[in-house]
């Protein structure tokens, strides 16, 4: 009911941006998965709720995410409403099911990712202004989150070679933080970090599925 009541609001995302509040495609995407999986576990253990009211706004919030969430000059998803940074939040779209993997625009928003934010198996947020000065490292989920995406692609040798790349940059305890910097080859930041290892796990198993052995 909260999500129903404020999905409209502008907000700072995933990333909780310094700038001004912004209609973020990822907070627009989380309000969707909120609205979708409610109304989807009600009907399925038949539980009293407003079940067509949570499924009439998901629809309605998963038109505005297709209509001004994407950029059909460039064919991919973007930061934010009228913003065409890319952001690395985007391959969360086929991650939570809102379109599949082999959808055209699901493809291309991670070729675009892949093209803008990479640094080697890693990648960072984004590049767009946040209102913080200096540099950032890479972020280590997001990395992850392309091994995962690339793995459900059939993308599966190249999925395993940016995994072990990844695994490579664990502390000498096997624990990851929440960045890295490639270029000093440490890890920044929160430390470890529950995120990472989510979306290691997640990695993981996609890798399994697609019975690719890893070999580290």
């Amino acid at each position: 009911e909260e999500v129903l009541e404020r999905w409209r609001e502008p907000d700072r995302g995933i990333w909780e941006s310094r700038g001004p509040p912004r209609a973020y495609v990822h907070s627009k995407l989380m309000a969707w998965v909120a609205l979708e999986r409610s109304a989807r576990l009600a009907r399925r253990f038949g539980l009293t709720a407003p079940v067509a009211g949570w499924e009439s706004a998901a629809d309605e919030v998963r038109e505005e995410i297709l209509d001004q969430g994407y950029d059909a000059e460039h064919r991919t998803f973007v930061q934010a409403f009228g913003r065409k940074f890319m952001d690395a939040s985007a391959l969360r779209i086929p991650l939570v099911g809102f379109l599949p993997f082999r959808d055209d625009r699901v493809v291309a928003t991670v070729d675009a990712v892949d093209r803008e934010l990479a640094d080697g198996p890693f990648l960072y947020r984004y590049r767009a202004p946040d209102g913080l000065a200096g540099r950032e490292g890479t972020f280590i989920p997001c990395a992850f989150w392309m091994v995962e995406c690339l793995a459900r692609l059939g993308e599966k040798d190249e999925a395993l070679k940016r995994f072990e790349a990844v695994l490579r940059a664990a502390s000498p305890l096997g624990l990851f933080s929440e960045e890295f910097d490639p270029r000093a080859r440490r890890l920044l930041g929160n430390y470890p970090q529950g995120l990472s290892h989510i979306a290691l796990l997640r990695a993981a198993l996609a890798l399994g599925l697609a019975e690719v052995p890893p070999t580290l």
